[in-house]
C-alpha cells in the first residue's frame, strides 16, 4: 500500500518536472536559474502530500492491525527516504548545470529532515501538525506522563541523573525506552551522554504540575491523553535548589529562560521553515521587510548561543506580523502542515 502511495507521488512529480522543462524550453530559458528553482518549489506540495498521506495510513494500519507504530516507521522510513531522493534526482541534475547544486541539495535535505519530522510527530500522536485518535498514539503518551513523573519525584531536588531502567514507572524495558525518547524529543527532561539517563528540567517541571492542577485536561505535551490524577496535594518543607518557586503578596519573581537542544532544533525548524515558506504568506511589502528582519536576527542567535532576550522579543514580533496570515492559510481549505507546526511553535515559544 505504501509502495502503491509513493509511486503515484513519483508519477505526479515526473510530470510536474517535465512541464517545468516545457514551460522553460518555449521562452528558451531551459538552462536558467529558475529551471531548478521552480521544479523544487512545485514539488514540495507533493512530497508534503505524499508524506502525510504515508503518516496517515500508518496510523491506520497500526489501529487495525496492532502492529507497533514504531516498527511501522522504520519499516516505511527507508522508503521515504528513497522517495525523497527520487523525485529530487532531475532537480540537482539541472542545477548542477547552472551551478545551484548546494542550494538544491540543501532543499532536498530539508525534504528529507520533513520525513524524519513527520515520522517522529506520528509515533506522539500528531499528523500534519493535528492531534488524531489512535489507541497507540494515547497508550504512548499515557507511558511516557507516567515515567516523566517517576522522574519527577525522583529528580527535582537533585542535580544528578537517573537510570530509567531503575525507575519503578510500571513498565518493561522497551516501554521506557520509548517513553525516554518521547520525552527528550519534548523537551521535557535533560539527556546525558549515557543512554537511558535523565534528570527533570523546567518544561517536564511545568508539565507535570499543569497535569497535576487540570487532572482531567489533555496538555499541550500530552494531548491525547488525560490523567486523572487523586492525589495532586504538594507540600514543601525545607526547599532549595528547586526548579518550584512560591510566590505571595509582596514577593518578586524571576525566571531565567535556557534553551535547550530540544528548544534549539524546533528553532531552526521553524527558521528555515519560515525561510522557505515565507511567499505562501500574503504580506504586504513593508511586513514582509519586517518578517524577514526577525528572521535573520533569529539566525544570527542560532549561530551561537542564543540570548533568550532577543529570541523571544524577535519571536514575538515575527509571531505578531505573520499570524493572521497564517490564521487565514489554516482556516482556508488547504492546511498545509508547515503552517500548522509553526503556529504551534510561535504560540508556545513567543506568547
Amino acid at each position: 500500500m505504501l509502495g502503491d502511495l509513493l509511486s503515484r507521488a513519483r508519477d505526479g512529480a515526473a510530470d510536474i518536472v517535465r512541464q517545468v522543462e516545457h514551460e522553460f524550453a518555449v521562452h528558451g530559458i531551459s538552462r536558467s536559474s529558475g529551471t531548478p528553482l521552480e521544479m523544487g518549489k512545485r514539488i514540495a506540495p507533493v512530497h508534503e502530500r505524499a508524506v502525510n498521506d504515508s503518516m496517515r495510513l500508518i496510523a491506520q494500519f497500526s489501529e487495525r492491525t496492532g502492529t507497533p507504530i514504531e516498527e511501522l516507521c522504520d519499516t516505511a522510513r527507508p522508503r521515504l527516504i528513497a522517495f525523497t531522493s527520487t523525485i529530487t534526482d532531475r532537480t540537482i541534475q539541472m542545477a548542477k548545470q547552472v551551478n545551484l547544486t548546494q542550494q538544491a541539495v540543501q532543499a532536498r535535505e530539508r525534504l528529507a529532515q520533513h520525513v524524519q519530522n513527520a515520522l517522529r510527530d506520528v509515533q506522539v500522536g500528531f499528523i500534519d501538525g493535528k492531534a488524531v485518535a489512535m489507541t497507540q498514539s494515547s497508550t504512548n503518551q499515557s507511558k511516557a506522563f507516567h515515567l516523566l513523573r517517576a522522574i519527577y519525584d525522583k529528580t527535582r531536588n537533585r542535580t544528578d541523573p537517573v537510570f530509567i531502567a531503575e525507575i519503578d514507572a510500571g513498565l518493561s524495558e522497551k516501554e521506557s525506552q520509548v517513553a525516554w525518547r518521547y520525552l527528550k524529543d519534548r523537551g521535557l527532561i535533560d539527556t546525558f551522554n549515557i543512554a537511558y539517563t535523565a534528570r527533570i528540567n523546567g518544561s517536564g517541571i511545568d508539565a507535570i504540575e499543569s497535569a497535576l492542577a487540570h487532572p482531567d485536561q489533555p496538555t499541550v505535551n500530552f494531548p491525547a491523553v488525560t490523567y486523572n490524577i487523586v492525589n495532586n496535594t504538594f507540600q514543601v518543607g525545607t526547599m532549595t535548589n528547586s526548579g518550584v518557586q512560591q510566590g505571595g503578596v509582596l514577593s518578586n519573581l524571576t525566571q531565567t529562560v535556557v534553551y535547550g537542544a530540544q528548544e534549539i532544533l524546533d528553532l531552526q525548524r521553524l527558521v528555515s521553515d519560515l525561510s522557505l515558506h515565507l511567499d505562501e504568506l500574503t504580506l504586504d511589502a513593508q511586513q514582509r521587510r519586517r518578517a524577514e528582519a526577525q528572521i535573520a536576527t533569529l539566525q544570527a542567535q542560532l549561530s551561537d548561543e542564543p540570548d533568550p532576550v532577543i529570541v523571544r522579543q524577535a519571536g514575538k514580533t515575527l509571531r505578531n506580523i505573520t499570524e493572521g496570515a497564517i490564521g487565514s492559510l489554516l482556516a482556508s481549505a488547504v492546511q498545509p502542515m508547515v503552517w500548522t507546526w509553526a503556529k504551534l511553535m510561535m504560540d508556545k515559544m513567543f506568547t
